[in-house]
Parts: C-alpha cells; structure tokens; sequence
C-alpha cells in the first residue's frame, strides 16, 4: 500500500469506505510510507497490521518545508541544523510483522510466506478458542507456494523449498482459479504443476492483470481468487463466418477470469514489445550499447509504468547486460527498474548503482526508486 505506485491501492480506495466500517486494515506483502500511514490513521484512527517481507527503512522529514527527503539530503540538513531532521518509519504507526525485523531467523520469506506464518501463529494461539477448522492451516499451501514461486524466493532454503514444493502437491490444490488456469493453459504446462510452469505460464497471466488490466479486471481476478460464486454468460465465438452462432455459455467466475487473464496478457505483451522497439531505436541512435551498463531514459516512450520492468528485462536479454530503465518523476527524482546480468561483470546492480552515487529504494535493488543526487553523474 505505497499510494505513490501506479498499481496496488490508493488513498482514494481506502478512504471511499465509511469510517465506521473499518476496525482493522491487513496490509500484507506491502509496506507504506510513512505519510501513508499517518493520513490513514488520521482519516480512520484504526488499528493496522502489516505482513510484509520488504527492507524496513526509516525516513526522513524536513520540518522546515514539511517534505520528506531522501537520506544522502537528510545528512547534509543535518551536519548544519540537528533539529531540522525528524527521523520516523511506518512501524511506528502500525503492528509490523516482518521477517527481516531480526526477531525470526529466516529472512528469506516472501510475503506471502509471512502470512502464512502468521495464519499458522494465529491458529496455534486461537484455534480452539474461535472453533477455527483445521483445515485453514494449510488449505492456502497453493497459493503460497505460486506466491513464493513469482517472488523468485531461494529454493536452497529449506523452509522456502518445504512450502514451495507442498503447495505443488495434488492434495493442496483447493484455490478453483487457480485450478482453472492450469486447465486453461494445459497445452503450456506439459509436466504439470512445477515451479517451472508455474513460474512462467501461471503466475505471469495473474501478474499481467493485476498490473495492465482495467479496475474491474484487476477486482474481478481478486474475486475468483478469493473464491466468490458467480455465474457469468459467455457468447463463444463462431469458428467462421458462415458457421452459425454457437450457444451461450454458462461459465463460473473462475473460468471467466481465466479467459480474462489470457486476454490481458496479450494486451500486454503487444504493448512491451511496441516500447522495446522505440528503446531499440533510442539505443542505437545514442550508441547507449557502448556502454557496459544500458542506462537508457524512456519518459518519452513508457506511457504506462505498471511494464517497466518486463521491458527492463526484455532489455536485459538482448543486449546481455545489466540494464536500468528509468522514467522522469520530478527535476531530481527518477522511478524505474534495473535488471542485472547473471553472466556479466556485475552481479549486483544495486551495489553498482550505490557505488557509483545512486540511493536505491527497493526490495533487493529491483522494481526500484532512484533518488539521484545533486551532482553526482553517473559513467559507465
């Protein structure tokens, strides 16, 4: 719940419920900022949970013109005028249950390994007490195990593995949405469910829809998700022009928003490889392949952010080196996404991009903020 991003709530979502309907707001696998999370609790004065896996970073307030500023600006404010700073960070508005908070050993969960922690913690405390089925303690195995898989999490960690691999067994597979894209898509998934087909038949068509299809889409897909009943007519489409029109068709939400996701998706994929085009001729015009590193602005050219980093990653492999894509917020601020190389001299982009001058905000350095300091220039 970051209101500065283009995809994921907004303050005007949260803000169109009454007052009196909320008493507490789950925020899992999303952290916010720190103003976020004072205009909410100024608005509703409610209790907020957080189950999040993202680096917690505090942050910092110019008093003086009431704006937060990034933490290279905070030092040099602060070397003059100590009282100038206020330091803050969202925890200290919220309950944060965070697996890189030092208190559980493995931090390398993904959020929604975190909120299967705490669904398993909750029903230890509260199982009998609430007369919880037991059930529920690993009836959503499948979706965090598609969860872990999207989130490209460790493998070689024997927690991550252990979830990874039971939410793949024919026994945990309850989520019907799921199961439906797998029906769906079965010419794709050769072998069935592994963390291959997973990974890249299955979770793209969700993540194409959460982040390109139109509110609707994206609500209807959280729906199916969630397992809503709904039964919706399909007008299949004749096979060719003389062929008579076929009946209509009953069809479940799920198998609806399959279709849906599909559809999507190729809206999607035609928009990424109309703005690699344009970048391709941005990066030849420049000579920007030259470089060992491919920094390459596309505020022109990316008219929609939510494919930043497919078309970073697109970027990526054809050029065969780091790449990092980025998009003109403001006169000193920059949003985008960097994708390293594996095979190349860099393995780490953002240690790269920090050496060279460049705080990165983001979990891992990927899908990231770039705070460029007054300055500093970059050479590759």
């Amino acid at each position: 719940m970051n209101f500065e991003k283009v995809h994921g709530l907004t303050l005007e979502d949260v803000i169109a419920k009454k007052k009196d309907e909320y008493e507490l707001i789950i925020i899992p696998d999303a952290s916010m900022t720190c103003e976020n999370a004072r205009q909410i609790k100024r608005i509703f004065d409610v209790q907020i949970l957080v189950l999040d896996h993202h680096l917690v970073e505090n942050e910092f307030l110019d008093k003086e013109t009431n704006e937060w500023i990034n933490r290279d600006e905070a030092k040099v404010i602060y070397k003059t005028d100590k009282n100038r700073i206020e330091v803050d960070c969202y925890t200290n508005y919220c309950l944060a249950v965070n697996c890189h908070d030092g208190k559980y050993p493995n931090p390398n969960l993904s959020g929604v390994g975190v909120v299967q922690k705490f669904i398993e913690a909750y029903m230890d405390k509260y199982e009998e007490e609430d007369n919880i089925d037991e059930k529920y303690r690993e009836y959503f195995l499948d979706l965090v195990s598609l969860g872990m898989i999207a989130d490209s999490m460790d493998v070689r960690d024997l927690e991550v593995r252990y979830y990874v691999l039971e939410g793949l067994k024919e026994r945990n597979r309850h989520n019907e949405f799921i199961n439906e894209l797998e029906k769906r898509f079965e010419e794709e998934m050769k072998f069935g469910r592994t963390i291959s087909s997973m990974g890249w038949v299955i979770a793209p068509k969700i993540n194409g829809t959460i982040r390109y299809g139109k509110d609707k889409e994206q609500l209807d897909l959280f729906r199916a998700i969630l397992g809503e009943q709904e039964e919706i007519e399909y007008q299949p489409r004749r096979k060719s022009k003389n062929d008579p029109k076929p009946p209509i068709e009953i069809h479940s939400l799920q198998q609806t928003m399959a279709r849906v996701a599909y559809n999507v998706k190729q809206r999607q994929d035609t928009e990424v490889r109309k703005f690699v085009k344009e970048l391709e001729t941005q990066i030849e015009e420049k000579h920007l392949d030259k470089n060992s590193v491919l920094f390459v602005d596309g505020t022109k050219v990316l008219t929609k952010g939510t494919v930043t980093g497919l078309v970073a990653g697109k970027l990526t492999n054809e050029y065969f080196r780091p790449v990092v894509l980025l998009r003109e917020k403001s006169n000193t601020e920059y949003g985008g996404s960097c994708r390293g190389y594996d095979k190349g001299e860099i393995s780490s982009i953002k240690d790269f991009l920090e050496d060279c001058g460049v705080r990165v905000a983001g979990q891992y350095g990927l899908s990231h903020l770039f705070h460029f300091i007054s300055g500093v220039s970059i050479r590759c």
